[in-house]
């Protein structure tokens, strides 16, 4: 008995599709091998540049090879090509995380490199041919290849206009913001051998850090900046979130192929460039993937006549569990959307569709990898956290003010849905929103990027509304112009928080590059933005197994509501943990000072680090270099005994 391997020709046997499927794969190997070394060796290409060349020659061949060979598949380039694409990268990220789980599990590398060998190919073989290259039910989901050849070109050259604009602003408007340049330098020093929640203090579970392992391991193999790569990637995945959103709208029939490719196009920029200066934090990553979970769930409730697939509920359990993944908090917008889809059914028993439940087996599953793997982590970080940054939060009127702006979407909303009317889509889009502010007030500090799944998401609910009723009978009685702009206004509105700049970062950055190249560097402070994505811009290299001296300003903090509460011995404990951080710095910077030291200004706690507990003594053997509104820059003085 033979298997049928694919649609376009189920008379094959399956051996035979594996068979020839294995023989392509071989060839693309040898001629990798092959090619890289001609073009190094004869041709005087720099290594990374031949790896790269050869790379994406063989990549052109496999998919040439797989379509005509292993799987005869006469489908639409259009569909398959970036199908093929996704499906790579896919192959990549696993290749280069297994081996990374497989250390932090304790493993031996070639552990780690055998199960690349067996899971990467297994995995190439299922994707390629049950979706790459299967080419049945295609034009019911494709976008592009059914509009209009008139109204294809403009989606495609939005979306190339969208990713300039996006890099062209990254690259000289918005550097690489804190948190993000911080955990690449985690990697950075994770990839010379140190360890993670040991060597180097992450406050964050691993996945922070893992999160950006493609671009990362690109940057070392081809010696090309990792911000840039990090950029490029953070646009790959928004546009991966755009690109499963629109086709499982479509795939849904909740939206008409037109409205499904222009929603792509306005999701994509307002990921891409309204994100602005939280391009590619955790929460920006997780909530353009996170979309595909609540279209899953209108598509449960609208009647349609199509049914999700397998695809559809994998695509959307991956987006609920990656989310969750980031922060835990946000596993409430997966509860929300079950629990709406529960309620309008009247059926407790689609808690247990499948999509939910692997979304939360994924996050179960990584935190019990997470136990397992980083016991440092549960054992000496999560008690610190617990009484210091966990324990701090804003006043809720504070917060509350801070999130006051992020009202125009949902006003908005209500207002356009009374006029075009609500669809199921827009509607579950505008709950999660909702529920994501929940996150925002749990975790009580106010910072801006902790509002931005609750802006993205209630921003996707009004260009979902714009997109699927305008062209309804019930819009034409509603002036389009008005609704559009009434739209930006929302939409704009409440990005403008992400859309602040420091221009005087590389001012400074060039001057301390003329004085010093590649210095070590510190920082007494307790904001990360004192020291990223400053260290990076100067080639710096971090000293200090902390992005910041967080624990004495929150530990500080924490004394002093515990003396305004009366509560001596709580105070005297946390003083205790303030001593016990700060004596273990100033050993560290007395056994190796680093060349370059940033201080925060304007900050009580570092004025009382400076005058009582003995930093100021440190800046005397330093000479301010130059500054900003924020912190100072000090190169330390040369001494008679060697070189500073």
């Amino acid at each position: 008995m033979t298997i049928a391997a694919d649609t376009a020709n189920p008379r094959r046997p399956f051996l035979t599709v594996l068979a020839v499927f294995g023989g392509v794969g071989i060839v693309a190997t040898i001629g990798y091998f092959l090619l890289a070394s001609f073009l190094h060796g004869v041709a005087s290409v720099p290594p990374a540049a031949a790896s790269v060349a050869a790379y994406v020659a063989c990549a052109v061949f496999s998919y040439w090879g797989h379509r005509r060979l292993s799987f005869a598949s006469g489908g639409a380039h259009a569909v398959q090509v970036p199908r093929f694409v996704a499906s790579t990268t896919l192959g990549l990220a696993v290749a280069t995380a297994t081996p990374l789980a497989a250390d932090a599990a304790g493993l031996a590398p070639v552990a780690g490199y055998a199960l690349v060998c067996l899971l990467v190919p297994a995995l190439n073989f299922v994707l390629l041919s049950r979706w790459v290259f299967r080419t049945e039910a295609a034009s019911a989901e494709s976008l592009l290849p059914a509009l209009p050849a008139g109204e294809r070109l403009p989606i495609v050259l939005g979306v190339i206009a969208t990713a300039c604009l996006a890099l062209f602003l990254q690259a000289f408007l918005w550097p690489m913001n804190a948190d993000t340049s911080w955990l690449m330098t985690v990697f950075d020093r994770m990839h010379a051998g140190d360890r993670l929640y040991v060597d180097v203090i992450e406050n964050n579970t691993p996945i922070s850090v893992w999160v950006y392992a493609p671009p990362m391991e690109l940057s070392y193999l081809t010696g090309l900046r990792a911000e840039t790569l990090v950029n490029a990637y953070t646009l790959l995945v928004c546009l991966l979130g755009s690109g499963l959103t629109a086709w499982m709208a479509r795939a849904g029939n909740l939206l008409s192929t037109r409205a499904s490719a222009w929603m792509l196009l306005l999701l994509f920029f307002c990921g891409a460039v309204l994100s602005g200066n939280i391009f590619s934090e955790r929460d920006h990553l997780g909530a353009v993937l996170f979309l595909p979970l609540p279209v899953l769930a209108a598509w449960r409730l609208s009647g349609s006549a199509s049914r999700p697939g397998v695809r559809h509920w994998l695509v959307a359990g991956f987006a609920g569990g990656i989310l969750a993944m980031f922060k835990p908090y946000y596993a409430l917008l997966t509860l929300a959307a079950a629990l709406y889809v529960v309620a309008r059914r009247r059926d407790w028993r689609l808690l247990f569709l499948p999509e939910y439940l692997l979304a939360g087996a994924l996050s179960a599953a990584y935190m019990g990898f997470f136990y397992l793997a980083y016991p440092a982590y549960f054992a000496d970080l999560l008690p610190l956290l617990r009484e210091t940054y966990l324990a701090f939060a804003w006043p809720f009127p504070l917060l509350a003010r801070v999130a006051l702006s992020s009202a125009l979407i949902p006003a908005v909303y209500l207002l356009l849905r009374r006029r075009l009317g609500k669809s199921e889509l827009s509607h579950i889009l505008m709950l999660v929103s909702l529920v994501a502010f929940l996150p925002y007030f749990i975790q009580g500090k106010g910072w801006p990027y902790h509002l931005y799944a609750a802006i993205y998401l209630g921003s996707a609910a009004i260009v979902v509304m714009l997109c699927g009723s305008l062209t309804a009978e019930r819009a034409r009685a509603f002036n389009t112009r008005e609704a559009v702009m009434l739209a930006l206004v929302a939409v704009l509105g409440a990005h403008t928080r992400f859309m602040p700049a420091d221009l005087s970062l590389a001012r400074m950055a060039n001057e301390v590059k003329s004085d010093i190249s590649a210095p070590t560097m510190g920082v007494i402070g307790g904001n990360i933005a004192t020291a990223f994505p400053f260290a990076r811009m100067v080639d710096g290299r971090w000293s200090e197994p902390h992005c910041s001296d967080w624990i004495g300003v929150y530990a500080l903090r924490m004394a002093g509501l515990a003396e305004s509460a009366g509560n001596q011995a709580q105070a005297t404990h946390f003083l205790h943990i303030l001593d016990g951080y700060l004596a273990g710095k100033r050993e560290r910077m007395a056994a190796d000072p680093p060349e370059i030291l940033l201080v925060e200004k304007d900050n009580d706690s570092v004025r009382i680090f400076l005058d009582r507990y003995g930093f100021a003594a440190f800046l005397e053997n330093y000479t301010r270099l130059t500054g900003n509104a924020d912190f100072d820059v000090y190169r330390r003085r040369a001494t008679a005994g060697g070189p500073d």
